[in-house]
């Protein structure tokens, strides 16, 4: 309550007017009788019975009166600039003819877990509505004008039933009705994760979102599409300024990832960043280590010595943190590489050896800084890369620069600038929050959100491509093709099916060992798709 008092004191001194609104559900006595203390009269308090946290949004819709409306959940926290931002974001985008709905720019995730990510806006060349298949961008505690919420009211979730998300639903259908999504500059929403959080308790009953109609094979590529008509984000074009001023000297190798930009129009002093507690002092001790590591190459350390992000290895590498008489590099050099530590967040040992069987496992990052880089080889640290830079429609190099320059951009404006200012307000609320400062150096970008996110994204993109993008009323999967003459039951399904309904409308899928289907089996017309080849045994391992 602290933290919402003091966005809505930011709000008023901009000349925004907040209504304040408290709806308490299925509340104990003791939480009503504690929002019923006269420090909270400013607030319209609400008592409801629906058990449903959609249905209390729907129900408390039409008791507001503003233009606006922004939802905080009571275990959540506002960074003190959101309510302010958010609005004139809104402002600017109506100005503009935008039909629009604002999100923070980040997630923080705090308490049980810890993550710090991104949500773009929908005009932004990474989004894409695929990735809706594997996760949702946004979340229900948004900026909406007031009509979006009567449009598009919460459908009310199931999880008993496997149903649940109702913000990922939201988010969908917002979309397929014109509504775009954008994010409000250094904004910030910190979510608490617990064990019984409603997150956590629907993917535990791998809950799922409802099956809509803007998400079949043939229509999700249209989502989002009015987009194209907004005024575009200013990280479109890598030519641009921006964000993207430093993108040349990134591509080309020539800028160390932990050196500071330069910003000519500021010209106050850099400050030092905000790492976690105690990262400083043992990055200084660190540095003390420096020659006195024997490694295998002196060259190759100096080399990598300046793109080495050190704050990222010690506090991705809590044994490494903890052992004071390693030198890092050296530690990375010499065995970190083939234990599949990364030297930065934007370089993947095991991935570059994937794709760069021939190069000796010390040698890796050595390689891309002297050859690799030049030769355009992807270093991101994901599989599946490739398949989800082409869903993006951009080449994997493309789309590896403007990942890197966006993850770039918002750490430095985490460690050093308004962005992380906002943390550190939000901390003085709950302490808590300052766990999670290790994830400032490794902020997550959709659609490579992770290496399981961009694995799925990938694998379902390539899974759509197969099957042409075009929709069926049978699918049929089986879990080899089986060779031999007779149909089989796959094939006699496949007859009877194609038979009455046609043989475009039958989906034959080989899930778990891949092969040809045999001449014969299927009649003509029913499509083949052989996911067990799409999917190998490595990444079918990751999957399950």
């Amino acid at each position: 309550m602290t933290a919402a008092d003091a966005a809505i004191a930011c709000a008023e001194k901009a000349g925004i007017t907040v209504e304040r609104i408290i709806a308490l559900d299925n509340a104990t006595e003791a939480t009503k009788a504690w929002f019923g203390q006269p420090a909270f009269d400013a607030w319209d308090r609400h008592v409801m019975e629906e058990g449903d946290l959609g249905r209390v949004r729907n129900a408390i819709v039409p008791r507001t009166h503003g233009r606006f409306i922004a939802f905080l959940d009571a275990d959540d926290i506002f960074s003190e600039n959101w309510l302010r931002e958010g609005v004139l974001r809104l402002r600017q985008a109506e100005a503009d003819g935008m039909r629009a709905i604002a999100h923070p720019e980040l997630n923080w995730l705090f308490d049980g877990t810890h993550s710090v990510y991104q949500k773009p806006d929908q005009t932004d060349p990474l989004f894409s509505p695929y990735y809706f298949y594997t996760m949702n961008y946004y979340d229900s505690l948004c900026m909406c004008p007031r009509e979006a919420h009567l449009e598009f009211p919460y459908i009310h979730r199931d999880i008993p039933n496997g149903l649940s998300f109702q913000d990922w639903q939201f988010s969908i259908e917002t979309m397929a009705g014109g509504w775009i999504h954008l994010n409000a500059l250094d904004t910030i929403i910190f979510k608490r994760r617990r064990d019984d959080s409603l997150v956590t308790a629907s993917r535990a009953r791998r809950s799922l979102v409802r099956a809509l109609d803007p998400m079949a094979i043939d229509k999700v590529g249209e989502l989002g599409r009015v987009a194209s008509t907004a005024p575009k984000t200013a990280v479109e074009d890598p030519s641009d300024g921006g964000i993207l001023s430093r993108l040349g000297a990134l591509v080309s190798g020539l800028l160390p990832t932990n050196q500071a930009e330069e910003k000519t129009a500021d010209p106050a002093p850099a400050r030092a960043p905000r790492y976690a507690q105690g990262l400083l002092e043992r990055m200084d001790r660190a540095k003390t280590r420096v020659g006195k590591d024997r490694i295998l190459d002196e060259d190759v350390y100096d080399a990598v010595g300046p793109y080495f992000d050190m704050a990222y290895y010690l506090t991705q590498n809590k044994d490494i943190f903890a052992k004071e008489e390693l030198d890092p590099l050296a530690h990375y050099l010499r065995a970190g590489a083939q234990e599949g530590r990364n030297p930065t967040p934007w370089f993947g040992s095991r991935a570059y050896q994937r794709r760069n069987p021939e190069i000796a496992p010390q040698d890796l990052f050595h390689h891309y800084l002297t050859v690799g880089q030049a030769e355009g080889r992807i270093a991101a640290p994901f599989s599946e890369f490739e398949a989800a830079a082409e869903m993006l429609g951009m080449p994997a190099q493309k789309a590896e620069a403007l990942w890197r320059a966006r993850k770039e951009d918002i750490t430095d404006r985490l460690l050093t600038g308004e962005m992380g200012r906002q943390v550190e307000l939000a901390c003085e609320h709950e302490p808590l929050l300052s766990q999670g400062w290790n994830e400032a150096l490794d902020v997550k970008i959709p659609p490579f959100h992770s290496e399981m996110a961009c694995l799925r994204t990938g694998l379902m993109w390539r899974l759509l491509k197969a099957a042409g993008h075009r929709r069926v009323r049978y699918v049929i999967c089986v879990n080899r093709a089986r060779f031999g003459a007779a149909p089989r039951v796959e094939g006699h399904i496949a007859r009877a099916l194609a038979g009455a309904h046609g043989a475009d409308e039958v989906l034959v899928i080989s899930t778990d060992r891949a092969g040809p289907m045999p001449e014969g089996k299927l009649p003509d017309g029913v499509r083949h798709i052989d996911f067990a080849d799409i999917v190998d045994d490595r990444l079918r391992g990751d999957l399950r």
